[in-house]
């Protein structure tokens, strides 16, 4: 019988590892993990980004309401009640919170104050008295545009008439100026001497308005001489002939004088000239003396 063999000894193996190894695997990891959340938060970031640049903003107006503007809700529905009969008590302490109350209390206003007017009886209405008009006044908001609406359509005062007073003309204006007739003479009395010259017939005016003079921006209260050349026809009207007329005294230009002439002799009538019992057209020198 043979004696049973030892087992063979196996070597142990044994971590020769040096410690220093596992403190640089633990930093290494966590530089690892630190960087990999930096990288995770960059790319979330960048979404977020494009998804606020895709929205679009959208402005809100908010609007305050001030204690002020709710105040006045009541004294806007107060005018519409029904006014007592005395007259004494109809005051509306709605429109005197505000010293300038708005445009609807305003006409609020007026119609209760024209409804308190419907509201008097017949003696109040045809009498003329003052008092009986200035009683809305007294009742009336402090506002000068109230208080004139109802003076306005029931007062009979005659100064509404007299309105249109500062429309009237100017003192400028008013008035009249004189012309005479200085002298009617041909222009050529060489030649074709009529058996009967003309004649400024009798009836005809010598003053005419200061307007004539004010409208060339002449000063009426100048004297004016001009010596113009009229053309008389068959019936007795007169024409001035253009760049014939001068001016013998006055400040007024040749433009002027011209336009004035036009308008003086265009209201005259004369008795034509004869020759040979037949009536012609001749030219004739005609001198105007203008006095203010």
């Amino acid at each position: 019988m043979t004696p049973p063999t030892a087992p063979s000894q196996i070597p142990q193996r044994h971590h020769s590892d040096p410690p220093t190894l596992w403190t640089f695997v633990i930093l290494g990891s966590g530089l690892i993990h630190l960087l990999a959340f930096l990288v995770l938060s960059i790319v979330l970031m960048g979404r977020f980004q494009g998804l606020r640049s895709n929205k679009t903003l959208i402005p809100v107006n908010v609007i305050a309401f001030t204690p002020e503007a709710r105040a006045l809700s009541p004294g806007l529905t107060s005018p519409r009640q029904p006014a007592p009969s005395d007259r004494t008590t109809q005051t509306f302490p709605s429109q005197s919170i505000n010293p300038q109350p708005s445009p609807t209390s305003t006409v609020s206003s007026t119609r209760s104050q024209l409804q308190e007017t419907g509201r008097q009886s017949p003696a109040t209405k045809s009498s003329p008295n003052p008092s009986s008009e200035r009683s809305p006044k007294s009742n009336s908001s402090p506002n000068p545009s109230s208080e004139r609406s109802p003076k306005s359509n029931s007062s009979p005062n005659p100064s509404s008439e007299r309105s249109p007073e500062p429309t009237s003309p100017s003192s400028d204006d008013s008035g009249s100026f004189g012309v005479a007739l200085g002298g009617l003479s041909l222009t050529d009395g060489s030649r074709d001497i009529p058996d009967q010259p003309a004649t400024l017939k009798s009836g005809n005016t010598t003053e005419f308005p200061r307007e004539y003079l004010t409208q060339l921006g002449l000063n009426p209260e100048q004297a004016i001489r001009l010596k113009v050349v009229v053309l008389i026809d068959t019936t007795g009207q007169a024409e001035p002939l253009p760049d014939y007329t001068q001016v013998l005294s006055g400040n007024i230009s040749t433009e002027q004088a011209e336009q004035l002439a036009q308008q003086i002799v265009s209201e005259w009538r004369f008795e034509p000239t004869y020759m040979g019992n037949q009536p012609v057209e001749q030219a004739y020198n005609l001198e105007l003396n203008i006095t203010p």
